[in-house]
């Protein structure tokens, strides 16, 4: 997985890192261990975060 952080004011990048695939699963894994259990079912699904990671998907956070 690699992780891109870009000035939204410059578009200039910040942050550019490669996170293994494995360690990732790991820790969303055990971070749905700390939410509370009426969101795990309605409004997180991992299997899609996971599969979006796999298939390089990519997400903007306006």
């Amino acid at each position: 997985m690699r992780v891109k952080v870009h000035d939204t004011a410059t578009n200039k990048l910040k942050v550019n890192i490669a996170i293994p695939y494995n360690p990732v699963k790991f820790g969303l894994k055990l971070g749905m261990k700390f939410i509370p259990s009426e969101l795990i079912n309605a409004e997180v699904n991992t299997e899609e975060i996971l599969e979006a990671i796999k298939t390089g998907g990519r997400g903007k956070n306006s």
